[in-house]
């Protein structure tokens, strides 16, 4: 994926953009170069990444992404968290082999099956060699498919974090959660670590981030393995707290010690009591 989008300097002039609101325009360009966007104008983006990139609530990005739609500029599909940019290939299609090789490489992650349709058809790719490609994928992700409704997004972490940890999550951190939302498989992981930040009373995702990189050099990768190494950590901590009894002999000289001091310190009060004299 470009790190950049291009807006044509027309944009502006556009009949259509010229009768939207402030904010409609806000939205739209955002709906165009947001972190998620791609080279098919296909992306999954969540709501509750929506709301934290534009500063926006959920009733709001609901109503303009509801817009969009009546306008025919969108479509989106609530299960799978997609958009699709209706005109994108219109205006940002080439005919570059790393182009359209990019294209057929996004096409794989595509969820909705008629937004990669769309994206197929658009572009007269081969529909049965792409699919094909996929089928290996298809069987593989059946069990995950088959536990949708219990699989853990990125809304869910984000929700823990600000509910556990705090409640106002900037840029950085967003893209540090994505981060980790990408690299560890099993998300129960992800929320053990902000867990464990949240009980030792940290406010900085930079404590979360240090807990699942060591986890990760650990070659952590189940939950059991987590509870694991706690175990270890809890024991050692457990050793490293041990009372040790204080010799007999140390007691003894330590009280001859502050014997002699206190008979020092009679000696000084006699003293200073008869020069008053």
């Amino acid at each position: 994926m470009a790190i950049y989008r291009q807006i044509h300097i027309s944009f502006w002039q556009d009949e259509f953009v010229l009768n939207l609101t402030p904010e409609e325009k806000y939205f739209y360009i955002y709906l165009m170069t947001n972190s998620k966007t791609s080279q098919c104008g296909v992306y999954q983006i969540p709501k509750k990444v929506m709301e934290l990139e534009t500063g926006y609530n959920r009733e709001t990005i609901d109503k303009l992404l509801n817009r969009f739609i009546e306008y025919k500029k969108i479509e989106y599909n609530e299960e799978t968290s997609e958009v699709n940019l209706v005109n994108w290939l219109k205006y940002n299609s080439s005919k570059s082999p790393k182009v359209i090789s990019c294209i057929k490489k996004e096409l794989d992650i595509i969820k909705f099956l008629p937004f990669k349709q769309y994206i197929i058809d658009s572009l007269s790719i081969d529909y049965e060699k792409t699919i094909g490609k996929n089928k290996n994928n298809n069987k593989n992700n059946k069990n995950k498919n088959n536990n949708k409704n219990n699989e853990i997004t990125i809304e869910n972490i984000i929700d823990v974090i600000q509910k556990e940890i705090n409640p106002n999550i900037n840029s950085f951190e967003l893209q540090m959660i994505e981060t980790w939302f990408n690299e560890w498989n099993n998300k129960e992981i992800i929320l053990e670590a902000i867990k464990e930040t949240a009980l030792n009373k940290a406010t900085s995702l930079k404590y979360t981030d240090t807990i699942l990189r060591n986890w990760e050099n650990q070659n952590v990768n189940s939950i059991e393995n987590v509870n694991r190494i706690k175990a270890n950590y809890s024991n050692f901590k457990g050793k490293k707290e041990r009372v040790v009894e204080t010799p007999s002999w140390m007691l003894k000289h330590q009280q001859q010690n502050k014997q002699q001091s206190d008979e020092e310190v009679n000696q000084e009060e006699l003293k200073t009591l008869l020069n008053s004299f």
